[in-house]
């Protein structure tokens, strides 16, 4: 991030240039109404600011679009004043609350290199092919990927990007804590027509009920802390079946779901068409 003291602006202002780069960043477009209802600013402040963003960072937002009626970031654009991980948790509104009377639990954190979101993005919003070092438990040291992003996701306490992998021709999920450098644009810019359809974008199905194991008074009590009565449809894209399973608590796997009616208490809900969403578990790779 660029070192904000350098930059003489009164902090207010600065606070409303974060907003501006962080519409940028994750909608990938900005309006100048959305200072003015964001902040309660007049338009004139409103234009300035623009006009202070756009002198400062040049590289980073394209002038106005009559056609788009919105400011849009470059291909370039790469976050000067805000965080990437903090400012995704504060788009996503995950921000935890806290206070004397609130106690948190920490999440382990992961090391991200400074660029990578922004970079995915960009590539998903402009639909180019990158070139990253991308590591894993089984090559730790990392080895060079030729991706198309497609879609990012967060699931399981970390960030994750859908991609169509060039090398192992399929799509794959992509880690972002395990780039280990930032992405970059490749000799095969062009956006990509022909590409094989994502099954992993297929919705599913996943029908959620309590346990019927359970024993009837913990059964009504899970009932009414969930609210569901009978049972309850979740569309999910097939990719993250895995992940709304673990991140649920609910069984995702075959030693789970028989684990299941033996142990209750540890399952008290469970997914009712278990046979039909097996197939998939493993389509986020």
């Amino acid at each position: 991030m660029t070192d904000i003291s350098n930059l003489g602006l009164p902090r207010t202002q600065l606070e409303r240039l974060r907003f501006v780069e962080m519409q940028l960043l994750f909608n990938r477009r900005f309006v100048i109404k959305q200072l003015i209802e964001e902040f309660g600013i007049t338009r004139p402040i409103a234009s300035n600011d623009i006009k202070t963003y756009m002198s400062v960072f040049p590289d980073n937002i394209k002038p106005y679009s009559a056609k788009d009626k919105c400011f849009r970031p470059y291909q370039t654009f790469a976050p000067q004043l805000i965080d990437e991980r903090e400012a995704f948790n504060k788009f996503m509104n995950k921000e935890p609350l806290s206070n004397a009377y609130v106690g948190n639990v920490p999440f382990l954190a992961r090391t991200q290199h400074k660029g990578v979101l922004a970079a995915l993005l960009g590539a998903i919003e402009n639909g180019y092919v990158v070139e990253a070092i991308y590591a894993s438990m089984g090559n730790p040291v990392g080895m060079k990927r030729m991706i198309l992003p497609t879609k990012l996701i967060r699931a399981s306490n970390r960030l994750h990007v859908r991609a169509y992998c060039l090398e192992r021709k399929e799509y794959r999920d992509f880690t972002l804590s395990r780039f280990l450098n930032v992405p970059r644009k490749t000799a095969l810019h062009e956006k990509i027509d022909k590409l094989p359809k994502d099954s992993g974008m297929d919705t599913v199905v996943i029908i959620v009920i309590p346990n019927p194991a359970l024993p009837e008074k913990a059964r009504l009590l899970i009932e009414s802390e969930f609210e569901i009565k009978q049972e309850r449809k979740y569309l999910v894209e097939a990719f993250a079946v895995q992940y709304f399973l673990q991140d649920n608590l609910l069984p995702s796997s075959e030693a789970e779901h028989a684990l299941e009616h033996i142990e209750p208490l540890k399952y008290p809900l469970v997914v009712k068409n278990w046979s039909n969403i097996k197939a998939s578990l493993f389509a986020a790779t």
